[in-house]
């Protein structure tokens, strides 16, 4: 990533050619110090917003596609989905930008391609190609 501009601006602040291939889904924490991005290339990855510097990275279940990324309200936990088998919302520990895998969610029977926090609860859901939203 190379650092622009200042935030606010009509230019771009920070750019990024490290994924492998298209960026499918990106999310910002919500303090604003990372943005996470997700890709066709298998991988999640996270960076600091003030430098642009890559922090972390973790590969997706089965070579799939990351097509949501969502953090959680307090910021410490992720959810991300994708297709090609990622039949089951992986959640993810956040600390400092470095994400581990925490647990796969039981179900749904197909594949998710959406995945999102509650902002007002300590809620979950993930939206299938069942055309079904699943809460957790």
């Amino acid at each position: 990533m190379a650092a622009g501009p200042a935030f606010g601006s009509e230019e771009c602040i920070v750019s990024s050619e490290h994924h492998g291939s298209r960026i499918r889904s990106c999310v910002v924490s919500p303090d604003g110090a990372y943005v996470l991005t997700g890709s066709n290339d298998s991988k999640v990855f996270s960076w600091r917003t003030d430098t642009g510097a890559k922090v972390s990275s973790t590969d997706a279940p089965s070579g799939c596609w990351v097509t949501g990324l969502d953090v959680s309200p307090c910021g410490t936990k992720v959810i991300g989905a994708g297709d090609a088998g990622w039949v089951s919302p992986s959640v993810m520990s956040l600390a400092d930008g470095v994400m581990a895998e925490v647990m796969r969610l039981s179900g749904p029977p197909d594949w998710v391609h959406a995945a999102c926090f509650m902002r007002t609860a300590d809620l979950m859901a993930a939206g299938c190609d069942n055309s079904k939203v699943y809460l957790y």
